[in-house]
């Protein structure tokens, strides 16, 4: 049997955060900057919307890094200060090729970032446990264009968040570890009475 169980995010280090108004960035990935991450696509976006401000927060992979002006590079930091740079972005992408299950989206989403992210992600999953799920657009085709169209829409989101980014309730109940945990554990109880 087949059990799709979201995983987990330790909220005491993602909180819902309030956008820095002085010092901020359109648009953040944390990642490997990498083919399989999309760092190609990302590149192009930039390039093609010079309006556009990127920040990266993550090692450099198989993909060079680019020299756009737009685009921020910063080397990866331990986890619990990756909310700081969530703090200075209004949405975050995360356009994979393939990807098991971007972590980065439940820490993003416990931020109240809007999230742009391709099928490949795990970003249907989490949709089905967020009350109100048009903070994840999920991009339909793979390219450019497409993608453009996707961070429009998430940015025109990020637009209407005043103070505290704050989008589910209940975040704790659907997307802590213990949550995960509780999935499991029932799962494993309904297949054990089979």
């Amino acid at each position: 049997k087949l059990f799709v169980n979201p995983y987990g995010v330790d909220l005491t280090d993602f909180q819902p955060t309030e956008l820095d108004a002085k010092s901020h960035f359109d648009i953040i990935f944390v990642g490997q900057w990498s083919y399989r991450k999309g760092a190609d696509l990302m590149t192009e976006l930039c390039e093609k919307n010079p309006e556009l401000s990127m920040i990266h927060l993550g090692t450099v992979g198989d993909v060079p890094l680019s020299n756009l002006k737009n685009i921020v590079h910063v080397n990866a930091v331990n986890e619990k200060k990756i909310i700081n740079f969530y703090k200075k972005s209004k949405i975050l992408i995360l356009p994979s090729r393939e990807d098991g299950f971007g972590m980065v989206l439940t820490q993003a989403i416990a931020c109240g970032l809007p999230v742009v992210c391709s099928s490949e992600t795990g970003s249907k999953e989490i949709k089905t446990q967020l009350e109100d799920n048009k903070f994840i657009t999920v991009m339909e085709d793979y390219n450019c264009k497409e993608l453009t169209k996707c961070v429009k829409i998430a940015l025109d989101i990020s637009r209407t968040q005043k103070g505290r980014r704050f989008y589910s309730k209940s975040l704790e109940s659907k997307l802590s570890w213990e949550a995960y945990g509780s999935r499991y554990q029932q799962f494993l109880k309904k297949a054990i009475k089979v």
